[in-house]
């Protein structure tokens, strides 16, 4: 466990022991059993995950750490779960229980009792469904750098588990061969460190989203900074926000039978509307409310929605300002800023100062993202993302 790090008093989560700089290194955790892997954007189940844990005999030490995280787990002697015990602590306690002269000389005599590690099939499926961790794509910097194919994971690693959620969070965890790495996203004062229980598609999404989201899949509902300052934004402004989030291209008027506020209206047009509503607003709803229109917009814009040719460069700009603020070092943001940087390239020449500044922010985010690396690992970065871009725009 990093010397950073600590379970918080009450309940889940982990905090700092003191302060952390940007990019710090805060976490690597091993998984339990075995790390699944297929195709790109193919979707991994916790029962994939379930059924291949079934397969495999794991050891007593990895079945004291899935017991640690059954919530509802009494037959521990000690149901508060550590880092610790999460780590090199399980094989302590197998030990112990196993040998009691061990125990008393190296844990005391409370760790000598006898460890029930029977786990059931449900046991197995219930860790898994609200513990374990994947993506449909790997981390961009980490595959190229290794040389493998894009594909979609899932696996658990226990103490990443204890990470609490936040729509806004303060680290991130990217997966290197088997081993998961957790850094921080941002400066973290002494305090509680905070993951994205969501996809990138659905952190982009409003308030109300997100939190159905997360209620369907973890049952919570989030109040994080991030929901609590959407949620006191007034009503019209919020379904002016969802209005923004679910542009058709094909179909102006979709979400007409939902109710939307101004349903038929362009994009220019349901900005107007929200600029408008926002004119009596006090400044600090406006800075919430425009974050999360822009990055509705950008969701929206995934999904093939139309987007004013001509303020493509303005929103582009105010959308890597809002995630830079929201959430440093995040995929979304290194992936649009690496976007950008290709095509005002291409527009303006690699002389123009446009082109060197967005170069500095390609690098800060990737400093933030991956750590403080060699200036050859870190030119390497770059110059594959750039070059994956490229390519994604030229198929």
């Amino acid at each position: 466990m990093p010397r950073m790090l600590e379970p918080r008093s009450r309940g889940r989560g982990i905090v700092t022991t003191s302060d952390v700089y940007q990019g710090e290194l805060l976490l690597i955790s091993l998984p339990v059993g075995p790390v699944l892997r297929a195709p790109e954007g193919y979707t991994l189940l916790p029962e994939h995950l379930a059924s291949a844990l079934g397969q495999r005999q794991l050891s007593p030490a990895d079945r004291f750490r899935m017991l640690q995280l059954c919530s509802s787990n009494e037959r521990i002697s000690n149901p508060a779960v550590t880092l610790q015990d999460l780590g090199e602590g399980a094989e302590l306690r197998v030990r112990a229980a196993e040998s009691p002269q061990y125990s008393a000389r190296a844990l005391g005599p409370l760790q000598s009792q006898p460890l029930d590690l029977d786990l059931s099939e449900e046991k197995v499926l219930s860790v898994l469904e609200f513990s374990s961790h994947g993506a449909a794509r790997s981390d961009q910097g980490a595959r190229m750098l290794r040389s493998e194919p894009q594909q979609a994971f899932l696996g658990l690693w226990p103490e990443h588990s204890l990470l609490n959620h936040g729509c806004a969070p303060n680290a991130r965890a990217i997966v290197v061969g088997d081993a998961l790495l957790v850094r921080a996203m941002a400066a973290i004062p002494k305090g509680e460190v905070t993951t994205s229980y969501l996809t990138e598609r659905e952190a982009q999404s409003v308030g109300g989203t997100r939190r159905a989201a997360l209620e369907k899949r973890y049952g919570f509902t989030c109040s994080c900074k991030r929901c609590l300052s959407e949620e006191s934004l007034s009503a019209d402004i919020q379904q002016s926000l969802l209005g923004l989030q679910h542009l058709d291209p094909v179909s102006p008027g979709v979400g007409a039978a939902s109710g939307l506020k101004g349903s038929s209206l362009g994009v220019q047009e349901r900005i107007d509307v929200l600029e408008g509503l926002l004119e009596q607003s006090s400044v600090q709803d406006q800075l919430v409310a425009r974050a999360a229109a822009l990055t509705a917009l950008q969701q929206a814009n995934e999904n093939g929605g139309e987007r004013s040719a001509e303020s493509r460069e303005t929103a582009e700009s105010a959308l890597m300002a809002t995630l830079a603020y929201m959430a440093p070092g995040c995929g979304a943001l290194l992936d649009l800023t690496t976007e950008v940087l290709v095509s005002t390239t291409e527009k303006y020449g690699k002389q123009d100062p446009r082109v060197a500044e967005l170069a500095k922010s390609c690098l800060r985010q990737h400093l933030h993202r991956d750590g403080v690396v060699s200036d050859a690992m870190l030119s390497a970065l770059v110059e594959a993302r750039i070059a994956a871009k490229i390519a994604a725009q030229s198929s």
